[in-house]
C-alpha cells in the first residue's frame, strides 16, 4: 500500500492484506481449540486473540506519529515490515502440529459441505457472524473520518480513538470468553451484538464527549469478545476435527458482511451528508443478529 499510486494499485494491495487478514483467523483458533480442553475454550481463544486488541492499540498511537513525522505512505510501510516480523515469529514459535484427533479430516467427520449445510445451527450462527461482522467495520471504517469530520477533530486525535476501542476490546475478550465458559456461548454472542448496537447508536446520537467516549469502549467490548465466542461455538456444534472448516466457511459470512459495510454505509454517508446514518445502520444490524440467535438460546 505504501506504493499505491493509483485506484487499480491500491485494490490489488489491500485486497493482498485482506487475503491475509482472513486466511489467518482460522487456523489461529483452529489450533487453539486443538490444545486446550472444552471448558476453558472461551478463555483460551480470548486470551489468544488479545494480540489483534494490542495491536490495535500499538498501531492506533504509533501510526499518527508517523503519518505526521513522514507520510502516509510510510505507516503502510512501517506495518507491512512489522508483518514480515511476526511472520518470523510464527515460523519459529508456532510449527509443533496440533495433537489428538486433529489430523482427521473434515469431510470424515462430516461427510461433505453439503451434510454441515444441513444442519440449522450452522445457518444461524452463520448469518449472524455475518451481521455482526457488517456492525464492526462501521467504526472501523469511519470512526477517524467521523472524528475529523463531524466532531471537527485533529487526525491524530481522531486516530487514537482506536485506541479506546482496542483497549475495551481487550478487557470484552477476557471476560466475556471467561464467561461463555460458565454460561454458554449463545448468550455471551447475544450480549456482544447488543453492546455492539449500544455503542454505535450512543455514539452519534449522544451529545456529549464523554458519552460518545463512553460508547466507544461499549463498541469494543462487543467487539472484543465477537471473535473468541464465535469460534468457540464451532466445536459446541460441531466435531473438534472439524472446527477448521466450521471457522473457515463462517469467515466467508464474515467477509461478506464487512464487504458490504462500508458499501451500504458509504452510499448513506453520500446521501444523507452526514456520518450519524452509518452508525445507526451498524446498531439495526446488531440487533439483527442477536435476533438470529434466539431460536438457540434455550438449547
Amino acid at each position: 500500500m505504501g506504493w499505491a499510486d493509483s485506484l487499480p494499485k491500491t485494490l490489488l494491495f489491500f485486497a493482498i492484506s485482506g487475503v491475509g487478514h482472513a486466511g489467518c483467523w482460522a487456523p489461529v483458533v483452529s489450533l487453539v481449540q486443538h490444545w486446550v480442553s472444552n471448558k476453558n475454550r472461551g478463555a483460551a481463544l480470548a486470551f489468544a486473540t488479545m494480540g489483534s486488541g494490542v495491536g490495535i492499540a500499538f498501531w492506533s498511537m504509533v501510526l499518527p506519529v508517523i503519518v505526521e513525522r513522514f507520510s502516509w505512505q510510510h505507516g503502510w510501510m512501517f506495518m507491512g515490515i512489522s508483518g514480515f516480523f511476526v511472520t518470523g515469529l510464527n515460523y519459529l514459535l508456532l510449527r509443533n502440529p496440533p495433537v489428538g484427533d486433529s489430523a482427521a479430516p473434515a469431510h470424515h467427520v462430516l461427510g461433505s459441505y453439503l451434510q454441515l449445510m444441513s444442519k440449522k445451527e450452522f445457518w444461524l450462527i452463520g448469518v449472524s457472524y455475518l451481521l455482526v461482522g457488517f456492525t464492526v467495520l462501521v467504526p472501523f471504517t469511519f470512526l477517524s473520518v467521523y472524528g475529523t469530520e463531524d466532531l471537527q477533530m485533529s487526525y491524530s486525535f481522531a486516530t487514537r480513538l482506536f485506541a479506546i476501542l482496542a483497549v475495551a476490546g481487550i478487557v470484552g475478550k477476557l471476560i466475556m470468553g471467561i464467561m461463555s465458559d460458565r454460561y454458554g456461548r449463545i448468550p455471551i454472542m447475544m450480549i456482544c451484538g447488543c453492546l455492539l448496537s449500544l455503542g454505535c447508536f450512543g455514539l452519534v446520537n449522544l451529545d456529549s464527549m464523554q458519552m460518545k467516549i463512553f460508547s466507544i469502549a461499549f463498541i469494543g467490548l462487543g467487539f472484543g469478545a465477537v471473535w473468541p465466542v464465535y469460534a468457540a461455538a464451532a466445536v459446541d456444534y460441531f466435531p473438534k476435527s472439524a472446527s477448521g472448516t466450521v471457522i473457515g466457511i463462517w469467515t466467508v459470512f464474515l467477509g461478506i458482511g464487512s464487504i458490504l459495510s462500508p458499501i451500504v454505509c458509504g452510499w448513506s454517508i453520500d446521501f444523507s451528508g452526514a456520518y450519524g446514518w452509518s452508525f445507526n445502520i451498524g446498531a439495526a444490524t446488531a440487533i439483527c443478529s442477536v435476533l438470529m440467535l434466539v431460536p438457540l438460546f434455550r438449547r
